[in-house]
């Protein structure tokens, strides 16, 4: 019996005999021949049809940061990474390396209280070193969403933002927060949260394939809510007077840990 794929850009897959392991969006047929991927086709590692062109990215954009309380991020291939400096401008830094079709363009737009930095590509591709840095200035806002298609999300305890919501389909998500509302989700990677204060704190993760761990020894009172499919969850919580931890956690493959 044949497997069929085809992916959004035209191409297809037929795979007869051997084995095909699905995971996080992506297809695998025996012997690592053919691999499907973000609705691109591989064969022996070279998109199938796709003439790719080595690109070394480096654009940077800048926007005023006064009245703003939300950031949205939406990229497709690039890491994603937040820093905090002590500017009166937002700014943002596309930079790298990677097989495209084309060249990725980076955009920084204000729309009154809101700053939007998108990074998106369509097509076939292959990174190996490719950034979204984010400077944000040294101040308190509402919110802010990011959401990625593949690559990694980083984001330090330099950023204050009452509320983070995170969605990535494909990387590792790693937060060092003083947020209050903490949502983050992904396909497939793990989740490390570390939460940086000592005020009451809502979070919720969740990962198809991948680890939750989440440090919430400084914070007195939490509500959490995790689940993985294949992987752990673990909750760092000081057992001491004063503390209180509000727990829904599951697994299909793995242990919790509440300690």
């Amino acid at each position: 019996m044949g497997i069929i794929y085809n992916s959004s850009n035209g191409g297809s897959v037929h795979v007869n005999g051997g084995s095909v392991h699905v995971n996080g969006g992506s297809a695998y047929a025996g012997g690592g021949s053919v691999h499907v991927s973000n609705g691109n086709v591989f064969v022996n590692g070279q998109p199938a049809g796709k003439t790719l062109k080595q690109m070394n990215l480096n654009e940077r954009k800048a926007v005023p940061f006064t009245g703003t309380s939300t950031i949205r991020v939406d990229s497709t291939l690039a890491d994603v990474r937040f820093f905090r400096i002590n500017e009166e401008n937002m700014m943002a830094h596309l930079h790298g390396s990677a097989q495209l079709e084309h060249p990725i363009k980076l955009q920084l737009q204000k729309q009154g209280p809101v700053v939007a930095v998108s990074a998106k590509y369509v097509g076939s591709s292959s990174t190996n070193g490719l950034f979204l840095d984010i400077f944000v200035p040294n101040r308190l806002i509402n919110s802010i969403s990011i959401n990625s298609s593949s690559g990694s999300i980083e984001l330090g305890n330099a950023i204050q933002a009452n509320q983070v919501d995170i969605k990535t389909a494909s990387g590792g998500v790693r937060i060092e927060s003083k947020s209050k509302v903490i949502n983050a989700s992904t396909m497939s990677g793990g989740i490390n949260v570390s939460l940086q204060t000592g005020i009451a704190s809502n979070v919720t993760l969740a990962s198809m394939s991948g680890s939750i761990m989440v440090d919430a020894a400084r914070i007195p009172t939490i509500q959490f809510q995790g689940g993985s499919q294949s992987g752990q969850v673990i909750l760092n919580h000081k057992k001491r007077a004063g503390m209180t931890a509000y727990v829904i956690a599951n697994t299909m493959s793995g242990s919790i840990i509440v300690s």
